[in-house]
């Protein structure tokens, strides 16, 4: 209940009016003459506004999604406008593998194409093949006992370049390097030649010509580097530009280390200096790869907040059409992309706010937001009114037309009332607005107490629901709720009020009926569920509870006379400010669609999407269904009269157009035995799908470095860690798996030896539930509760688990470091002094003296995000009375003295033969007056570096453990070191 009166709190605090009505004075009106019906108030007329005709109101909504420019297989599309005014066209091409899928590791070289306009393309050909590129892979220098079968087949990401006079073509290599070709002939179509490899590590490269003349070398998700005057190789060393956050209230732990993660593109407009690169990022509650930009003054920085351009973009180039206006390339590879492995554009334009934040004046490339670049139909899903709503709701009136309401917008509607009225649901004939149960304005209510000044609303928690044979109404304003039922049956009313919550009813009250499937009637309200009477005018204080799963026993609140509804994992039915959902009867179970999630970097560059959950009965528990529904917030669905499902959105973020008008979508639905399949109707042209990472050996696997401790084969955990406590006893965690899946658990789990053979259970230390040894965080921005997308994989996965655990004894205090799914970095302390615990969240204490997260990207109380790249793999390092956190490839940070918070930003470890240490599984220990850095390279070799200073730089690489997929080291009673891992793929 806490929870929910947070999310009451932050919902009105957001877009309340001035009265707080969170405890609503409500005017009896139970059992009143029938108010008058909507045909009634019709006939003697409405000041309710009139929609524009369809023809109007269709060339005012007119979207279009992303074309492609060629139907040839292409991912990185580079566009560059050639000093003859043409337009240049390259990119990465494939093959088609026995899959019939194409890889873009595997092609003949560069090809080219020419435009003078944009549309019409030459082909020029193959200008660069792949044997021009003389490089070996004993060139790279790589440490590891693995490799993919694919590797050196292609010229990956090319760019072309004018120069000086010259043309070049940069390229990169799988597994890495990156290098450039040159014109032999000073002509885009070549021949070239290869000046060789520029680096060899990283990839994706581009160059950068400044002002002075000057060219760098830009590649990865923001390295840059000034070449020499041959352009055969670099000048200085490579440093990474990394964007700053000057937000009051942001953390160190709150920093976006990095404008993206590959695709980096630098270019300068009117003086200042933009970095674009792409970054993978949990908007829609799957992985996009989104384009993102940080801007500056001077290369030197500093160097801006990190903000989204381009949805679903990648890597990109931009450059100047024709008549001025500016573009970028575009080809999708994420599953959420509406257009996917072609080469495309979109207009961009600069903008220096969007909704929920402003940028204060510095101007930033921004996609336009009529050209879609999302999946599922959104450029058929015009607004069906020009009112602004939140939190609709829409239903079939059973007599040739659909309906739907939601909380009135003040600007929209003034002190009217409506509901929309329609039939075509693709918004092509505009629907039209009818009087909310028979009341034209708030003034014709007889509870309404005027506020004065309205606010934002003044009819909010307006919804329509079908239950006994009839509709229902339920709304709110200034004075109270009530809830109403048809007389009629139809949406014609007349209306009555069916029930009255009374003047000293809160947020929880039944407003919405709905019956069971064995005819019960109850009334719900975001996690309340009660039984009803039959005329749903009381609470039903007799009646037995409702039907729940065998073995679960409801939860009956005493204070609101109800029962509440639980997950059977303890996560949230909501990621937000407002109520959970609202519930269907679809193929005899129970679909809870509408609790609001802000998935990704919350309101500016996030989406508002729904949470999915499932119930065999209605009294619950829950499932997660571990899906959501784009853009859809606290909304509904609804079935035309053909059967088919819709659902509505009001968007309510920056990433559809016109926010706050309602669309409505065609999706499918039906159960599949344990969850509901839900889809667009829209299918994909080209749909995603995950193609697994294959490694296969190089060899025999060296001895590993170190002795290695074995653990049972009862022991299942990934990423194991040991610590020899104080009292002489070894502890193990790890990450627990469920039916071994590594990146779903339900807490930490935790074993002691005193021998390192025999292992004692001390069971769940840590729970992600509600039961005894979990931890909670009671509000609506408590992402212990949250499901996640991965941060380092274009796999749509929605997880929740706590990630690579590790146990210290630091001060005389036992802590537990760890990732919530590899999403955010946290940090547990045991309350009662033992390693078995109970613990609590530690961390930088914010409003209502809540405890966040060491490392997220969330500000203030908005630390519900999900684009945080590197918050995987923690390690403490304990040195003196300083305690560091080792996270990702290779971030370090100092914690403050009461490790409750990074007390600054972290830095990267340098290491002399890398850009990074390596994929994660970083740990530091030191030993012999060296310090000893471990890290898990791309290929799952364990790798060890040395270095006199804690930053670096480290040398001296060598591999400790082949094949391990992350080790970990730990000292045993006589100081020796010795590693554990998780089951390798080949140990000797």
């Amino acid at each position: 209940m806490k929870q929910q009166l947070v999310a009451l709190g932050l919902f009105f605090l957001l877009c309340a009016p001035s009265t707080v009505f969170g405890i609503e004075a409500a005017a009896s009106a139970n059992g009143r003459t029938l108010v008058a019906s909507d045909s009634e108030n019709a006939s003697r007329g409405s000041s309710v506004a009139r929609q524009p005709p369809a023809k109007e109101h269709e060339s005012k909504y007119l979207y279009t999604r992303v074309e492609k420019l060629l139907d040839v297989p292409m991912i990185d599309p580079a566009i560059t406008r050639g000093p003859e005014g043409a337009y240049y066209l390259t990119g990465t091409t494939g093959t088609m593998d026995t899959e019939g899928l194409v890889n873009f590791a595997v092609n003949d070289g560069i090809r080219l194409w020419k435009s003078t306009d944009l549309k019409n393309w030459v082909d020029l050909g193959l200008v660069a093949p792949r044997w021009l590129v003389k490089a070996t892979l004993e060139d790279l220098h790589l440490m590891r006992t693995s490799q993919e079968p694919d590797e050196l087949q292609g010229l990956l990401s090319p760019e072309i370049h004018f120069v000086k006079g010259q043309v070049y073509l940069t390229y990169s290599l799988k597994p890495c390097g990156t290098g450039l070709l040159r014109s032999r002939s000073g002509k885009p179509e070549g021949p070239y030649e290869d000046l060789g490899l520029i680096t060899k590590r990283g990839k994706d490269p581009s160059i950068f010509v400044d002002d002075d003349g000057t060219v760098y070398w830009v590649f990865g998700g923001g390295w840059i580097a000034r070449m020499n005057q041959t352009l055969t190789g670099l000048a200085e060393p490579p440093r990474l530009i990394q964007p700053i956050d000057m937000r009051e209230g942001i953390t160190p732990g709150g920093q976006i280390l990095q404008v993206g993660t590959s695709g980096a593109f630098l270019f300068k407009k009117n003086g200042t200096y933009h970095l674009v690169a792409a970054g993978i990022h949990g908007r829609l509650g799957v992985p996009c790869l989104d384009t993102f930009v940080a801007t500056a003054k001077s290369l030197e920085g500093p160097w801006s907040r990190r903000k989204l351009a381009i949805p679903h973009g990648g890597q990109v180039t931009t450059f100047e059409g024709p008549e001025g206006q500016w573009y970028a390339t575009f080809s999708g590879v994420d599953s959420r992309a509406v257009l996917r492995e072609r080469p495309a554009i979109v207009p961009i334009d600069w903008v220096e706010g969007v909704a929920y934040w402003s940028s204060k004046g510095e101007p930033w490339p921004w996609k336009r937001p009529q050209v879609i670049t999302e999946a599922w139909g959104w450029e058929n899903a015009r607004p069906i009114s020009s009112l602004r709503f939140r939190d609709p709701i829409a239903v079939n009136g059973r007599d040739g037309y659909l309906y739907a309401t939601g909380l009135h917008l003040y600007q929209s509607h003034g002190r009217n009332t409506c509901i929309l009225k329609g039939q075509d649901p693709t918004g092509r004939i505009p629907w039209e607005c009818v009087p909310l149960a028979g009341f034209r304005t708030v003034d014709d209510i007889p509870w309404f107490k005027d506020p004065g000044s309205p606010g934002a609303f003044l009819v909010s928690i307006a919804k329509i629901s079908w239950a006994r044979d009839t509709f229902w109404i339920t709304f709110s304003v200034p004075g109270g709720g009530r809830t109403l039922r048809s007389e009629s049956g139809t949406m014609e009313g007349p209306w009555k009020v069916a029930y009255d919550p009374g003047e000293r009813a809160g947020w929880m009250w039944p407003r919405i009926p709905i019956d069971d499937y064995q005819g019960r009637l109850y009334g719900r309200w975001d996690t309340g569920l009660w039984p009803m009477t039959s005329d749903y005018s009381a609470i039903d204080r007799s009646a037995p509870p409702p039907p729940t799963e065998p073995g679960y026993k409801p939860v009956f609140d005493k204070r609101l006379e109800g029962y509440r509804w639980e997950t059977v994992d303890g996560s949230s039915f909501i990621r937000g400010d407002v109520p959970a959902g609202n519930v269907y009867k679809i193929d005899g179970k129970y679909l809870m669609i509408g609790g609001a999630g802000w998935h990704g970097d919350y309101r500016a560059f996030g989406t508002y999407d729904s949470e999915v959950f499932w119930a065999h009965e209605i009294g619950g528990p829950w499932h997660p269904n571990r899906s959501v529904l784009p853009h859809g917030g606290h909304s509904g669905i609804f079935q035309d009269d053909h059967g088919g499902w819709w659902f509505i959105s009001f968007a309510n973020d920056n990433f559809l157009p016109d926010m706050h008008l309602l669309r409505c979508l065609p999706i499918e639905i039906r159960w599949m035995g344990n969850g509901y399949f839900i889809s667009p109707k829209h299918k994909p042209e080209n749909p995603y799908r995950h193609r697994p990472r294959k490694l296969i050996p190089t060899g025999p696997a060296p001895q590993p470095a170190y002795p290695v401790v074995n653990l049972p084969p009862n022991i299942r955990v990934d990423d194991p860690f040991i610590l020899l406590g104080p009292d002489g006893v070894y502890y193990l965690t790890g990450t627990a798996g469920t039916d071994n899946d590594f990146q779903n658990n339900d807490g930490i789990y935790l074993w002691k030896s005193t021998d390192l053979t025999n292992w004692l259970p001390l069971g769940r230390v840590v729970s992600l539930g509600g039961e005894p040894g979990g931890i909670r965080q009671d509000d609506p921005f408590g992402p212990l509760h949250y499901f996640f997308s991965p941060p380092d994989s274009l796999e749509p996965r929605y997880d929740r688990g706590i990630i690579s655990p590790k146990l210290y004894y630091i001060a005389g205090e036992w802590w537990i470091v760890f990732s919530l799914s590899r999403q955010k970095i946290g940090l547990l302390r045991s309350t009662s002094g033992k390693p078995e615990g109970p613990y609590e969240l530690w961390g930088p204490e914010i409003a209502s003296r809540r405890r966040i997260f060491l490392a997220d990207c969330g500000w203030g109380p908005e630390t519900n995000t999900d684009s945080y790249y590197f918050a995987f793999d923690p390690s403490l390092f304990v040195e003196g009375n300083e305690v560091y956190c080792v996270f990702g490839p290779g971030w370090i940070a100092r914690l403050t003295p009461d490790l409750t918070a990074f007390a600054e930003r972290p830095q990267l470890l340098q290491v002399e033969d890398d850009l990074y240490a390596g994929k994660g599984g970083c740990q530091i220990f030191k030993k012999d007056g060296l310090y000893h850095l471990l890290a898990t390279n791309e290929w799952g070799d364990t790798i060890e570096r040395t270095s006199k200073e804690l930053l670096g730089p480290y040398g001296k690489p060598r591999i400790i453990f082949a094949r391990s997929e992350g080790a970990s080291i730990f000292f045993t009673k006589d100081g020796f070191p010795r590693l554990v891992a998780s089951s390798p793929l080949d140990r000797p």
